[in-house]
């Protein structure tokens, strides 16, 4: 696969460009003044942009890379020195082997990670997109009784049904190779590890 990286920073960029070459991707480095020229000299099969300086900032970049490539172009996002990856388009499937951490595709539900793949329930995605989505902070029972149902009930059903979904959750985030990514704290609820799963 021919990856495009895109960081500012010199020295990052070609860290990361080492880490995609180890597992067999072609890559071809950028910044983000010569984003354009590149995307239309090398045709990617996929965009990684490397610690963004701002949402702004990575919206711009995405929108010049796509009008220059004029086809849809996956993109991952590389957060904190590239500890989380964040699915925008396409599949990852192929780029997650270069962190050792899982994907989580919403489409299909699936979760990819280092020791393979597995497939999620509904409720199960719907939990696992929210945590992921806010990777380090605690999320309460009311906050997934929402998600689920759409009300902040914390009865002792929905309580139930969260406690069995993160169950669930955390032994399937073994089986894709990230144990230990959910932790949980008494009155306060749970949270994912930063860096576990990128959505």
């Amino acid at each position: 696969m021919r990856v495009l990286v895109v960081a500012e920073d010199a020295e990052v960029r070609a860290a990361r460009a080492r880490d995609l070459e180890r597992v067999g991707h072609e890559v071809i480095a950028a910044d983000g003044a010569h984003l354009t020229a590149r995307v239309r000299a090398a045709a990617p099969d996929a965009l990684v942009v490397v610690a963004p300086a701002s949402t702004s900032a990575l919206r711009l970049l995405l929108g010049r890379a796509r009008a220059a490539a004029e086809v849809e172009v996956p993109a991952v996002v590389l957060l904190d020195g590239g500890s989380l990856w964040l699915l925008l388009a396409g599949s990852s499937r192929t780029l997650r082997a270069a962190t050792g951490t899982a994907v989580f595709e919403r489409v299909g539900r699936r979760l990819a990670g280092p020791a393979g793949e597995v497939s999620l329930t509904p409720s199960e995605a719907a939990v696992l997109a929210h945590l992921a989505a806010q990777p380090g902070a605690f999320v309460s029972m009311a906050q997934l009784a929402h998600t689920l149902w759409g009300e902040a009930s914390t009865d002792r059903y929905a309580r139930g049904a969260i406690r069995t979904h993160i169950h669930t959750l955390r032994g399937k985030l073994a089986a894709a190779g990230v144990p230990d990514a959910i932790e949980s704290r008494s009155a306060v609820g749970y949270r994912i590890a930063a860096g576990a799963v990128g959505i």
